[in-house]
């Protein structure tokens, strides 16, 4: 009820306050927006969510291979683990021009920038899940003579893949947001660069088409985040309840 409220409000208020339709376009004008330019956000969807999906198995795969490293490894847990986090807080729209300068103008920046935008939040989490496990489980595993290894993988493995979809459920709207960036800046192609052309045209109703249609993706993207969470990670009440 509270979004129905919003949507209303949102249709009204135009109205009510004599804003033009070209500063804030309607609920129903951009509704109207979506279907009447469908074939060209079609178009340009399909390239986002390409650049979306594999900047997100590109994360995904670094990310985890990166923990498993750290955790394995005091030498990297002492050199990379704080060079991540100092690279971290960097700011990630500046990496995007140095990826245009060294990649060019195809998808592989764009693919790169929602790469790295999405993959701290992997490795620290997947981190904390191969660490933080209960110790006298460890113990009683030790106790019947399993290898390190065994213990990784029948112990660590399970344990981390909770914090490791929740790592999901935060990267999968990062990558999106880092392949929509990088079409800002370098994209010929794609949602960011449709939302700029038309707002620099002043086709503002397309912009808050465009907009709405990011965020059902985003949606979408989580969702099935979601779903794979409930069919891997079945053990957990959460996801029973879900």
């Amino acid at each position: 009820m509270f979004f129905v409220a919003l949507v209303v409000l949102w249709q009204v208020y135009p109205a009510l306050t004599g804003t033009p339709n070209f500063i804030l376009p309607t609920p129903v004008a951009t509704v109207a927006a979506i279907f009447n330019n469908a074939a060209q956000i079609w178009k340009n969807l399909l390239v986002t969510v390409l650049e979306t999906v594999v900047g997100f198995g590109l994360a995904v795969f670094t990310g985890i291979a990166s923990a498993i490293g750290i955790y394995r490894s005091s030498y990297l847990r002492g050199t990379l683990y704080p060079s991540l986090v100092a690279l971290n807080s960097f700011p990630k729209v500046l990496i995007a021009p140095l990826l245009v300068l060294w990649f060019g103008f195809g998808l592989q920046p764009r693919i790169l920038l929602s790469a790295v935008i999405a993959f701290f939040p992997i490795v620290i989490n997947s981190l904390t899940g191969f660490t933080q496990v209960e110790p006298d489980l460890i113990e009683l595993c030790r106790v019947y003579k399993a290898s390190e290894w065994k213990i990784f993988r029948r112990v660590r493995a399970p344990n981390s893949l909770p914090y490791i979809f929740d790592a999901f459920k935060i990267s999968v709207p990062l990558a999106l947001i880092g392949a929509v960036v990088g079409e800002f800046i370098s994209g010929n192609q794609g949602l960011g660069y449709l939302a700029e052309t038309s707002a620099t045209f002043f086709n503002v109703p397309l912009t808050f088409a465009v907009s709405v249609t990011m965020i059902f993706v985003s949606l979408g993207l989580y969702l099935i985040v979601l779903f794979s969470e409930r069919r891997v990670v079945f053990w957990l009440p959460s996801s029973r309840r879900r």
